[in-house]
C-alpha cells in the first residue's frame, strides 16, 4: 500500500478518498439521528470509524509524507477484518467461530506492530501480507453471512444481512486496486469507490421499501452514467487509457457521494414523521397546549399563528364552523377553487397557506404557511394527523371541564 504517485494519479486517489470520508461522515450522521445507540449500531459505527481513520491517515500521509500517518493508516487497515467479524456477529446474533476471531484479532495485532517498522525494511512484503490478510478476512466474513441459518432470523434481519453481503461483493474486487505492488498495478485506487457504494447502501437501509433489484438497477444507472461522462471528459482532455479510467472513477465517486447525501436527506421526512408519532404517543390527555407547543419548533407548525376568539371576532363564526366541519384542514387554493368568502378573508389577512381546526367551541384555528414547493409529499398527511390529535385533546379538555 505504497506512498502513491505524483501528478494525476495522486490527485485522483486523493479526491476519491476524500469523497469516501465524506460519505462515511454522512452515514455516521444518519446513525446519530436514528436514536439511542444499541449494540448492533455501535458495532456498525466502530467499523465505519475504523475505515474513516484508515482513509484519513492515508490521505494525510499522501499529502505530508509523515511516517506517523503511514503507521496510523496501517494500524487501522489491520483492524478492519476484526471490525467486520464483530459487526457480522451482531447481525447474525451468534458468535463467530473461535478460530476466525483468533485469526483476525491476532493478525490485526501483528500488523499493528509491523506498522511501526520503517517501510524500506519490510516493503513490499508487509503490503503483500496485509492484502492477503484483509482478503481472507472479507472472504471469511462472506462465508459466515452465506452459511447462516435464515430461518433463525427475521425477514428484516435477513434483508439487512443481504445488503451487507452485497456490500462485500462490491468491496472484494476493488480491494485489489488498493495495493500498488510491482506485479499489481492499477491507474487509480478504487477502494474509496466501493466504500461510497457501501455508504449509499447503508443509508438506503432506512428505506426498506427499496428491494435489492431496485438497488442494483439504481447502481447500474449510476455506473453507466459515470462511464459515459467519464469517457467523454477523458476524450475532451485527450487522455490516455489510464486517464480514462481515472476520469470514470472520479465521476463515479462524485455520483455515489451525491446519491448518498440525497438518500440521507430523503430520510429526514421519515425521521420527522417518527418524531410526530413520538409526540402523539407522549401527549397527555386533555393537554392540547403542550402538544402544540412541542410541535411548534419541530414540524410544519413552526411559525404558526393561533387564532382564538379575539382574532376571529370580525368573522362569521357560524360560516367558519360550517366550513371546517366539512374539512378541518383547509388549504388556500384561490377564490375559484374555494368560493367561501370567510375563508378567503382569513387567508388574505394572515397570508398563510393552511388553516386547521383545533377546537370547536369556542372556535380556535391554527394558521400556518406550508408552500407546496417547499413541502415533502407526506406533509399534508402529517398536518391532518396533528389537527386530528389536537382536536381530540381539545374535546377531552372540554369533557373534563364539563364534568367538574
Amino acid at each position: 500500500m505504497g506512498g502513491g504517485f505524483s501528478g494525476p494519479a495522486l490527485i485522483a486517489d486523493s479526491m476519491i478518498s476524500l469523497a469516501a470520508i465524506l460519505g462515511l461522515w454522512v452515514v455516521l450522521g444518519v446513525l446519530r439521528r436514528a436514536g439511542p445507540l444499541d449494540a448492533q449500531t455501535g458495532r456498525f459505527r466502530l467499523g465505519l470509524i475504523t475505515v474513516t481513520v484508515f482513509l484519513g491517515g492515508r490521505l494525510l500521509w499522501w499529502q505530508s509524507g509523515a511516517g506517523l500517518f503511514l503507521a496510523l493508516m496501517l494500524v487501522a487497515a489491520a483492524l478492519i477484518p476484526i471490525a467486520m467479524v464483530v459487526l457480522t456477529e451482531g447481525l447474525l446474533r451468534r458468535h463467530a467461530p473461535l478460530w476466525l476471531k483468533g485469526f483476525t484479532l491476532i493478525g490485526g495485532l501483528v500488523f499493528a506492530v509491523l506498522a511501526l517498522l520503517p517501510a524500506p525494511a519490510v516493503e513490499p512484503y508487509r503490503a503483500i501480507a496485509l492484502l492477503a490478510f484483509q482478503f481472507a478476512g472479507f472472504v471469511a466474513t462472506g462465508w459466515l453471512v452465506a452459511s447462516r441459518n435464515r430461518d433463525s432470523l427475521s425477514p428484516n434481519e435477513n434483508w439487512l444481512i443481504d445488503r451487507i453481503a452485497l456490500s462485500l461483493a462490491l468491496i472484494l474486487p476493488f480491494l485489489l486496486t488498493e495495493f500498488h505492488l510491482p506485479w499489481l498495478h492499477f491507474p487509480v485506487r478504487l477502494g474509496g469507490v466501493a466504500i461510497l457504494a457501501v455508504c449509499w447502501l447503508a443509508v438506503s437501509m432506512g428505506r426498506s421499501t427499496l428491494d435489492h433489484r431496485a438497488t442494483i438497477r439504481a447502481f447500474a444507472v449510476i455506473a453507466l452514467a459515470a462511464l459515459a461522462f467519464g469517457i467523454a471528459i477523458a476524450r475532451i482532455a485527450e487522455l490516455d487509457l489510464a486517464g480514462h479510467i481515472r476520469a470514470v472513477a472520479l465521476v463515479l465517486s462524485a455520483l455515489l457521494l451525491v446519491a448518498t447525501v440525497t438518500e440521507a436527506m430523503n430520510l429526514r421526512p421519515d425521521s420527522r414523521r417518527d418524531g410526530l408519532l413520538r409526540r402523539i404517543a407522549a401527549s397527555k390527555k386533555g393537554d392540547q397546549a403542550a402538544f402544540l407547543e412541542g410541535l411548534r419548533a419541530e414540524f410544519a407548525t413552526e411559525g404558526a399563528i393561533a387564532l382564538g376568539a379575539k382574532e376571529l371576532a370580525g368573522f362569521d363564526q357560524k360560516a367558519l364552523a360550517a366550513a371546517f366541519a366539512a374539512d378541518p384542514l383547509r388549504q388556500h387554493r384561490g377564490p375559484k377553487a374555494d368560493p367561501d368568502e370567510q375563508l378567503q378573508a382569513l387567508f388574505s389577512r394572515y397570508q398563510v397557506s393552511h388553516l386547521m381546526l383545533v377546537a370547536r367551541e369556542p372556535l380556535r384555528l391554527i394558521a400556518l404557511n406550508l408552500p407546496a414547493m417547499a413541502s415533502h409529499p407526506g406533509a399534508e398527511t402529517e398536518l391532518r394527523a396533528i389537527q386530528r390529535v389536537a382536536l381530540l385533546l381539545a374535546d377531552q379538555d372540554d369533557d373534563r371541564t364539563a364534568h367538574r
